[in-house]
């Protein structure tokens, strides 16, 4: 079980023990700390919290127990269940609320959940208020309300809509355009939200064909969530049966947009954004901004008309403070993110499919073509895993220091930008590793800039190199069978130390055996005289491994906490079965052996034998 706590939030596994995973217990505490803190900051006068959820098998579990906790925090609650993340920062503030808790955990498998936390403004947190939520919770400083103060319940569910029109509104949304054009288009919602609200906004648009896959929000995902090219298979070879224009992808809360051309390839996900802001720029002139990780081809396409890009932490409320703090008129992060102001402030992927469609329709172009006009980067993603007392403070300044001569920006770890490529390395803030990017004008350039760095004095004594680690966690995940190794190698030596007990000099016993044919047994009788020795030396050996080979897991490998790291598996039934066969075969060979040693007797060493 995983519960990791954040300024963005808290999220992870349901079940567990208190501390231990995403529980009702820890879901009280942590939603009674943010109702204490909006209590004590809001600026709007509103007693109204808004809910919404993704379509996560656990969802309904997690709103009952969220909103029982505000009711019970003195909050009246508005519920507007199955609603993407957009949607819900939009419900915030369409009902004048003073803040609004979204239970997704974004593109995460399905047995995580998380609450994300709104201001009255329906944005993220920001560092000071999540850390202010993480204080309050773990003191428990919060009271509950007396019964005449208990808040109230209320379930809108018209907020999809209401969400789907904000959109149609835009200036920048052509709906006549799309309906014109008649595109073909195939979605994939990952069986979460965006399976009840794309097909909406699609009809809205004027798409009428559409081809819908993994739409049914029954949150039992049908594959990886993240709209990554690795998880998105299915749709890539709908798209080469040539039966759409274009393919949009989301993940299970809505706020990232991936995009498959007609041919069935990626679009990419950092050209997402890229591509909104060109059609944006080109109507509406403006500064743009998106993360340190995210390509430098909106850079180039920001200042292709003539305006200023700029550069901010990762994480999507960093990104919002610049936006704001340079008047941007688009940004939003290389994950497929797009962040459009005349909207709202948060990542929305209906937005960033209005906008697409409306270009693409302007353009008359087929989407690979339209793709194939914006600078061609190419991004390597790799780690470097930290170990407990790592100073990671001292390897990034190490690193300023080696790079010192090349444009640096360490807002947010360090950014080396090189004249025609960049590395951005920065400490995750959720796992125990440096995330190495890098971006150059091939892929091959990339990884090798990406390498450099990471093979780096600065870097390499800390840890790992990526391609290490990859070839670690490639072993690693072979590693069912260490156990069965370790048992059957217990077997092994369990035999072969018995056997060599039974059989210490073969010579002598050469001379045993040949009394036995002095006194009348013959050469078949003898072999199975050895063969039934030998067999019951066999069973002994594979009992006396397979309790050795537990005891070692037991008591040696899983008590000093190798098992949690590297083995992460239990001795399973077939264990033994493997055990048993091996043993059996290196029997096999070994009796092989001695047989044709002792059968080498002759008449001569039997009368010795009985002289």
């Amino acid at each position: 079980m995983t519960l990791i706590k954040s300024i963005s939030g808290i999220r992870g596994t349901i079940g567990g023990g208190a501390g231990e995973g995403l529980n009702p217990l820890d879901i009280v505490k942590f939603t009674s700390a943010y109702a204490t803190l909006i209590r004590k900051t809001c600026t709007v006068k509103s007693n109204k919290i808004v809910v919404g959820r993704d379509a996560r098998i656990s969802g309904e579990m997690v709103k009952n127990v969220v909103v029982g906790t505000l009711m019970g925090m003195g909050w009246d609650v508005v519920d507007i269940d199955l609603a993407s993340t957009p949607t819900t920062e939009l419900a915030v503030t369409m009902e004048g609320a003073s803040g609004g808790i979204i239970l997704t955990a974004s593109h995460n498998p399905k047995q995580w959940n998380a609450l994300k936390l709104l201001n009255e403004k329906g944005e993220f947190l920001n560092k000071e208020e999540g850390n202010e939520v993480l204080r309050i919770a773990e003191a428990e400083e919060f009271n509950f309300a007396e019964v005449d103060k208990l808040g109230s319940y209320r379930k809108d569910l018209t907020y999809n809509t209401k969400h789907i029109d904000s959109v149609l509104a835009l200036d920048l949304v052509d709906v006549e355009a799309i309906r014109k054009a008649d595109f073909r288009v195939a979605i994939d919602c990952v069986n979460s939200v965006g399976g009840i609200i794309l097909p909406q906004l699609l009809e809205q648009l004027g798409v009428k064909h559409v081809e819908k896959l993994y739409c049914e929000p029954t949150g039992n995902f049908q594959h990886n969530p993240e709209p990554l090219e690795k998880n998105l298979g299915d749709i890539m070879n709908l798209m080469k049966g040539g039966k759409a224009d274009v393919a949009f992808v989301v993940d299970p809360d809505v706020d990232r947009l991936a995009m498959i051309c007609e041919d069935g390839k990626m679009y990419g996900e950092e050209y997402t954004l890229v591509t909104v802001a060109d059609y944006v720029l080109k109507h509406t002139p403006g500064n743009t901004v998106s993360n340190l990780s995210s390509t430098r081809a909106l850079r180039d396409v920001t200042r292709k008309y003539g305006q200023e890009y700029s550069a901010s932490a990762v994480g999507e409320v960093n990104v919002t403070t610049k936006m704001k703090e340079v008047g941007a008129v688009i940004g939003g992060e290389g994950n497929g993110g797009v962040i459009y102001p005349a909207s709202h402030y948060g990542r929305d992927a209906l937005v960033g499919i209005a906008l697409f469609l409306s270009h693409l329709a302007h353009e008359g172009k087929k989407v690979s073509e339209l793709r194939a006009t914006y600078p061609a980067y190419f991004m390597a993603k790799n780690r470097v895993d930290l170990t407990p007392d790592t100073d990671v403070d001292a390897i990034l300044a190490k690193v300023k220091e080696i790079y010192k001569n090349e444009e640096i920006n360490d807002i947010d770890g360090v950014k080396i930008d090189f004249a025609d490529k960049w590395v951005h390395l920065r400490k995750s803030n959720t796992e125990p590793i440096i995330r190495v990017y890098s971006e150059a004008s091939t892929m091959e350039a990339a990884e090798e800039i990406g390498q450099k760095i990471m093979e780096s004095p600065a870097v390499l004594s800390i840890s790992y190199t990526a391609s290490t680690m990859e070839m670690v966690n490639r072993m690693l995940s072979t590693l069912g069978i260490v156990v069965v190794v370790l048992i059957v190698s217990a077997g092994m030596l369990a035999f072969v130390v018995l056997y060599n007990l039974n059989n210490i000099n073969i010579t002598e016993r050469q001379r045993e055996l040949a009394t036995l044919k002095v006194l009348g047994f013959f050469d078949k009788e003898v072999s199975q005289y050895v063969l039934r020795e030998n067999i019951i030396l066999t069973a002994v050996g594979i009992l006396f491994g397979a309790v050795f080979g537990i005891g070692l897991h037991r008591y040696i490998i899983v008590t000093v906490e190798v098992d949690a790291v590297m083995f992460g598996r239990n001795i399973r039934p077939v264990s033994f079965v493997y055990c048993a066969l091996l043993t059996c075969v290196f029997s096999a060979i070994v009796n092989l052996f001695m047989h044709k040693k002792l059968k080498k007797i002759n008449m001569v060493e039997s009368l010795k034998s009985v002289e």
